[in-house]
């Protein structure tokens, strides 16, 4: 299918965004004549699964949007469109359900990371399956609308990218190739998905960046924004406890019930998983590690300039770029000034050099430098002598003779080094048999019982490694080191060898089962229940008392004197006090009084609910001051920025929409209604 080019886009020269089954949608309307909207586009996009994975370092604020943005690969599409046809279109390339089932379990597993117990079909009724539909089109629209504007991404770019991201280097620093096919095994991704994603992602990254980062705002229209940002509010607030109010009688047995099917919530214990587990360390091996006599002869003998006598020197230099120099701070050395001294007075500073051999200070300056300064008595200066730095004078500190040492007085270093290198050896030797027994299909039980291990099987816990039947009880930290990925795992996954904290050992662990979360039997809660009733009681009586404060401070009646009317002892009231950029800055951590009268016309009160049911909250806005950013141009500069970001995130969203129109784009309502059924499991 033939393209629009980016200027026959540009002058409004696109076709509609169509939806199967509703009726079209109007052709997005050219950048030059849009409007701002509200900002959505990017609270849709930031949920990156290629972006999390890839960890792209781009500027600015290319890196807030798109960096985050989604912009997920379809190779591989196959013809597998199952019942209800293909999910989308985009330029004339179909969607197929399959692709978009992919994708969403690929989301689903990130999101599991931070909600373990959240189930696909959860995941798929809270709109996730739109979601990732959304990322899918946005890249193929974007991607084929930079192609058909002359825009390519080199394979050597790709591969660029491929080995710079930190995940897949060694120890060593450089791309493993190992360790690059091991993630994207675990993440279910091929290698031709990951090479297509990140030239996607290239493209789309290149063809958004010059909208997202064009935005500019004027300081006329920043500055009534940055004096809102400035503008003070001082009132008061005062608790209503809900434990002021009556208790009133003891709550029957329909009360209870009725609570507790209402509140079922409340008394379910999470999902729980049963953990099969076994721990080992350096101990396991400590036998193969042990070190025969005829290896630490060995060893010695290889390494016999390491124990051998020799000589080593404290020294003192100073390196001079010309030798005039150097012999005029070499002479006042030897009438008697410090070279510390004497590098100072020309400028110069002085460098100490401990407990070095000849060898080491060769390859440190040069022969000639070590040369001199080893045929130099303890207090004596040498030279100046040149190296490729240039012109050394060094004074001789210290001279100390070591000794050599026999193979029997070395035996006992030479055997924990050695220890120490066969422990690590054996123990890699050991995972990694292990883990080939596990790739040959060996259970849990087989492969602990092959390898000696000692089994251990975990109560059924949550997700933070507690026993709702022992509260108390702390987990183990073999238990501890696992519980995250035994909560990412699936019921039949194999068993998996981890890495424990500290480099004490490793863990082997299987998932055994898994519990789903269940009700507590009111039997079991029914006290809770009863005491919760109460509460409830007096948490409605609480909003009731502060509804008639509120009514009368509207009415005219000083705030003092509504809450003495309630009857009801209560704790003194308080004066807080705040500015709008406050309000911004800490998102969700000010007070919630003061973030309430923020809402609030002067002069009138509010009523607000205490934190975990505590009762309610009467505040009151006493005072109004308008902020004055004239004063404060750093205000306004960082309005405009953030006004700017807000305008080119929009920018994009609408650029996004057009592209979807310009290169031809439908949705497919009962592909994606059969891909959601096949995705949840019919449900």
């Amino acid at each position: 299918m033939a393209i629009p080019p980016f200027r026959s886009w540009a002058t409004g020269s696109s076709r509609g965004l169509k939806r199967k089954g509703t009726t079209p949608k109007a052709a997005a309307p050219s950048l030059s004549g849009a409007p701002l909207l509200m900002i959505t586009f990017f609270r849709r996009i930031l949920n990156s699964k290629i972006g999390l994975l890839l960890a792209f370092v781009l500027l600015g604020v290319i890196a807030l949007g798109f960096a985050a943005m989604d912009v997920q690969n379809l190779g591989g599409f196959g013809t597998n469109t199952g019942a209800g046809g293909p999910v989308a279109e985009v330029a004339g390339e179909e969607v197929p359900q399959s692709e978009l089932a992919n994708r969403v379990d690929q989301e689903w597993r990130t999101a599991r990371q931070q909600q373990p117990t959240l189930d696909i079909a959860a995941f798929v009724a809270q709109g996730g399956a739109e979601q990732t539909l959304e990322r899918i089109v946005n890249g193929m629209a974007l991607q084929a609308f930079a192609q058909a504007n002359g825009m390519r991404v080199s394979e050597r770019l790709v591969e660029g990218r491929i080995a710079s991201i930190p995940a897949f280097q060694g120890p060593s620093g450089k791309f493993d190739q190992a360790i690059f096919r091991q993630i994207l095994a675990s993440e279910r991704i091929s290698e031709a998905q990951l090479r297509a994603d990140i030239a996607r992602e290239t493209l789309v990254n290149q063809l958004m960046g010059p909208i997202v980062g064009a935005a500019q705002v004027s300081q006329q229209l920043a500055t009534p924004y940055a004096n809102l940002l400035l503008e003070r509010r001082t009132g008061q607030f005062a608790l209503i406890p809900a434990t002021a109010l009556p208790e009133g009688a003891e709550p029957t047995a329909q009360e209870i019930q009725t609570y507790y099917q209402r509140n079922i919530q409340r008394f379910t214990i999470p999902q729980r998983r049963v953990v099969q587990y076994a721990a080992f360390d350096k101990s396991k091996v400590a036998e193969a590690a042990r070190p025969t006599d005829a290896e630490i002869a060995q060893t010695y003998n290889a390494n016999r300039a390491q124990y051998a006598a020799r000589e080593t020197r404290d020294l003192t230099q100073v390196i001079v770029a010309d030798q005039a120099g150097a012999n005029a701070i070499a002479e006042r050395v030897r009438g008697g000034a410090t070279l510390a001294a004497a590098a100072q007075a020309a400028g110069l500073e002085a460098t100490t050099i401990g407990d070095v051999e000849k060898a080491a200070l060769a390859g440190q300056s040069s022969q000639a430098v070590a040369d001199a300064a080893f045929s130099a008595a303890e207090g004596a200066v040498a030279g100046p002598v040149r190296s490729a730095l240039g012109w050394h004078v060094v004074r001789v500190e210290d001279v100390a003779q070591i000794a050599g040492r026999s193979l029997e007085q070395a035996r006992e270093e030479i055997a924990a080094e050695l220890t120490t290198s066969k422990a690590a050896n054996a123990m890699a030797d050991l995972v990694t048999n292990i883990e080939n027994a596990v790739s040959e299909g060996a259970s849990f039980t087989e492969v602990a019982q092959q390898f000696g291990l000692t089994p251990v099987r975990s109560p059924a816990v949550t997700s933070n490694g507690m026993n709702p039947d022992a509260p108390q009880a702390t987990p183990a930290p073999e238990l501890t080191a696992v519980l995250q990925a035994a909560f990412e795992a699936e019921q039949g996954d194999d068993p998996q060898v981890a890495s424990l904290p500290g480099d004490t050992g490793y863990v082997l662990w299987g998932l055994e089962s898994i519990v789903p979360a269940t009700p507590r039997p009111l039997a079991q809660v029914r006290d809770t229940v009863a005491r919760s009733v109460v509460l409830e009681r007096q948490q409605r009586a609480a909003r009731t008392a502060a509804r008639e404060v509120v009514a009368k401070i509207n009415r005219g009646t000083s705030m003092a004197q509504a809450l003495r009317e309630t009857g009801l002892t209560l704790p003194p009231s308080e004066t807080v006090a705040g500015t709008r950029s406050e309000l911004t800055s800490q998102q969700g951590r000010l007070a919630p009084p003061i973030a309430l009268m923020f809402s609030m016309a002067e002069d009138s009160a509010k009523q607000l609910e205490a934190p975990n049911n505590q009762g309610f909250l009467v505040v009151y806005l006493d005072e109004v001051v308008e902020g004055d950013a004239s004063k404060s141009p750093e205000v306004i500069a960082a309005t405009r920025a953030g006004l700017g970001r807000v305008a080119g995130q929009e920018y994009a969203e609408q650029f996004t929409n057009a592209v979807r129109a310009a290169v031809g784009t439908t949705i497919n309502t009962e592909g994606v209604a059969a891909a959601k059924r096949q995705i949840s499991g019919g449900q």
